[in-house]
């Protein structure tokens, strides 16, 4: 009987033990499972990060080419300003040449 009640010790023992690494198990479980959901959210958020860089240099890039487009223009009604520019001068210049010579003869 004594070693009825021993051998029941020792499972109830082992019983206990187990339970105890059943807990533990599942706690480590619980654990990767929590650790797997932070990285797939991690995951995601960077994967939406890259997203909107992505859209952010597509609208930056539209933003350059609008500005190129623009720039081209200026720079074209600059080129024509400054060709205006030398052609008045041009023609003051023959203008004022043509006065002096009017005016030196007429003397």
């Amino acid at each position: 009987m004594e070693e009825k009640l021993l051998h029941g010790g020792d499972v109830a023992s082992k019983l206990s033990q187990q339970e105890v690494r059943l807990r533990a198990a599942q706690q480590d479980a619980l654990d990767r499972q929590q650790e797997k959901m932070r990285l797939a959210r991690e995951l995601a958020e960077k994967e939406d990060a890259a997203l909107q860089l992505e859209e952010h240099f597509s609208s930056l890039q539209d933003e350059v080419d609008a500005k190129s487009r623009k720039l081209r223009k200026l720079l074209a009604k600059y080129q024509a300003t400054v060709q205006e520019v030398k052609d008045l001068t041009h023609q003051f210049q023959v203008c004022v040449h043509l006065h002096i010579f009017c005016c030196c003869h007429v003397i």
